[in-house]
């Protein structure tokens, strides 16, 4: 469980098909324990790590606590001596193997060897001196776990030390491949040495900057590459970052990047793809998170993640310390929002954001088809939602809509299609087959159509279906009246923070737009782009949108300006919370056709 496997890439390549939308399916109440930092799951149990706190006071120790996974039960609890308040970022990584833990924590000065299912120790080493950042690893019954100023590597079981290196270490996780373990001196050197008999078999040279202590090192491992980041903070003594690529077979340097006064928080490797998060320090701080080719170092795309701040102004401070990649998506911790957003880790889209309820989001855990999320006082567990999304329902004055639910299990299929207002309240429609009105409604399928009968005044919204198994759907709008007969059919939209559809106008003939926002929290800025044809932006502008709300408009009434009688072009819609958008082509406001939504890179 060191970033899901000793090589620290952040995979956890047992998610299964595991992907957002999510739903919240328990909340476990924490107690006894405050400040909490660090989060694990494995086996049938979670545990959590955080500041020791005793009435009313801070203690200058570590706490953890093993609680029951199913139950939320306080299984065992463990302190740790230490030496002042530390900081439970979730910068310090327990290792786990075989029923054993090894706990220590960034402030404290000693580590323990515990019996997850029982709660003995086995053994402890007390004379071990700061661990901050510098997590442990368990290999082949063997545990490697260092201090400021030594490396050790003991027998899991007994403690028995092996061999161990006096050195003066950077805060930075260990990190192995096959038998070799890999650590970080504060000279900026890497060393590589033998798993049992700590035989040295390369050391890096020196990286760029001054030998300082540093505030965040990463080494990351791939089958070829050994990745090294390392940052240290204050302008006066040189701040600034360098991301590097090592041979892994000897550790020259393959590819090197530096950056005066910028942050590096973790890098993340998956896909072909290396993540970094970036924050360039100064009087305007900027932040953004970028992938970059393994082998060469080229950029291959970067999201300013500046121009999505936080609430009240607040300046983004995402990081990737609480983060992981499962499925083909990337969770990171997003500490202005307090909450984690999710992104496609192939091409930077957002795809989701969730927060812990008691506004204080510490630490995220993948694992086992679930999304764990620490806050202040709960634990919260997220699994798949099979909800689907209609970004656009219309109702009376001639117009009606059917939707029409497919269920693609193998199984039954129970639940409920939810009709909202353009605030996100509930919508009252008549269905057909039914004499009341109602805004909720039930079905059980393998094959369901659900249609509103139209009434004397025309209302709109958007819809969403919830199930306990996978559905797919689509939404015909219908049109009747002054003779006329039109239908226009669009699929359930995804939801997205980035998408793109194609608009036009000529003469009676026009685009007309919905964009609902099914998840997300509090009130946030959307941007609008209006493209020509070749792609170039004629115009943008910006709309708030929160939770629940629906918005729907022609193409000239978002850009009256540009589009005038005739165009044609692209608007690309984006978003820090994802949306789901449909489209439809009109003469006359009555429906002819559907245009697709493309969520970007979907």
């Amino acid at each position: 469980t060191a970033g899901f496997s000793n090589a620290r890439t952040g995979v956890n390549a047992h998610m299964g098909d595991f992907r957002p939308p999510l739903k919240l399916v328990r909340t476990i109440p924490l107690s006894g324990i405050k400040y909490p930092g660090v989060l694990m799951a494995f086996d049938d149990f979670l545990l959590v790590g955080a500041e020791s706190y005793d009435e009313g006071e801070l203690n200058d120790a570590g706490r953890y606590q093993l609680l029951d996974r199913q139950s939320g039960e306080v299984r065992w609890e463990q302190t740790l001596p230490g030496r002042g308040i530390g900081n439970w970022l979730p910068d310090y990584e327990p290792a786990y193997a075989h029923d054993i833990v090894l706990l220590a924590g960034p402030a404290t000065t000693a580590a323990k060897a515990v019996r997850v299912s029982t709660g003995e120790i086995l053994w402890s080493d007390d004379t071990i001196s700061d661990r901050s950042g510098r997590s442990p690893l368990i290999s082949d019954g063997v545990v490697v776990y260092s201090g400021a100023d030594r490396v050790v590597a003991a027998e899991l079981e007994t403690g028995e030390v092996l061999w161990q290196i006096d050195v003066e270490t950077a805060p930075a996780p260990l990190c192995s491949i096959g038998d070799l373990v890999f650590w970080l001196d504060r000279e900026r050197v890497v060393h590589a040495v033998r798993l049992r008999t700590g035989e040295e078999q390369w050391r890096s040279g020196p990286a760029p900057g001054t030998p300082f202590p540093f505030d965040v090192a990463n080494l990351v491992a791939s089958d070829s590459y050994l990745f090294v980041n390392m940052y240290r903070s204050g302008l006066s003594s040189g701040a600034g970052s360098v991301v590097q690529a090592l041979d892994r077979k000897d550790g020259h340097v393959v590819w090197s990047l530096e950056r005066p006064y910028e942050y590096v928080s973790k890098l993340l490797l998956a896909y072909d793809r290396l993540y970094v998060m970036e924050e360039e320090m100064g009087l305007v701080s900027t932040s953004h998170l970028a992938a970059y080719d393994p082998d060469v170092g080229s950029l291959l795309w970067k999201i300013d993640l500046s121009t999505h701040g936080g609430p009240n102004g607040m300046a983004p401070i995402p990081s990737l310390w609480g983060s992981g990649i499962g499925n083909e998506v990337l969770y990171y911790l997003d500490y202005a929002r307090g909450s984690i957003l999710a992104r496609n880790a192939l091409t930077g889209t957002v795809l989701g954001r969730w927060g812990s309820n008691d506004g204080v989001t510490a630490d995220l855990c993948l694992a086992d088809g679930q999304l764990l999320i620490l806050g202040a006082r709960t634990l919260e567990i997220y699994e798949p939602s099979h909800g689907i999304f209609f970004a656009h329902i219309a109702d009376g004055g001639g117009q009606t809509t059917l939707l029409t639910l497919t269920n693609i299990s193998s199984a039954p299929t129970t639940g409920s299609v939810h009709f909202l207002n353009d605030e996100g309240e509930p919508l009252s429609v008549v269905i057909e087959g039914q004499e009341a009105s109602m805004s909720t409604v039930p079905f059980s399928i393998p094959a369901r159509a659900i249609q509103t009968t139209g009434g004397s005044e025309v209302q709109s919204g958007w819809a969403r279906a919830e199930a306990d198994q996978p559905i797919r759907g689509s939404s015909i709008f219908q049109y009747s009246g002054n003779g006329l007969y039109s239908e226009a059919g669009v699929a359930d939209a995804r939801a997205s923070g980035e998408t793109s559809v194609f608009v036009e106008r000529d003469g009676k003939v026009s685009t007309a737009v919905a964009i609902a926002a099914p998840v997300g929290g509090g009130r946030w800025e959307m941007t609008l782009r209006l493209l020509d044809q070749e792609g170039l932006e004629l115009a943008s502008r910006s709309i708030w949108i929160s939770y629940g709300n629906h918005l729907a408009q022609f193409i000239e009434e978002l850009f009256p300006d540009e589009v005038g009688d005739s165009f044609q072009g692209t608007l690309a819609i984006e978003s820090p919370f994802p949306v789901v958008v449909t489209a439809l082509r009109t003469k006359n406001g009555i429906q002819l056709s559907s245009y697709p939504a493309a969520p970007t890179g979907q």
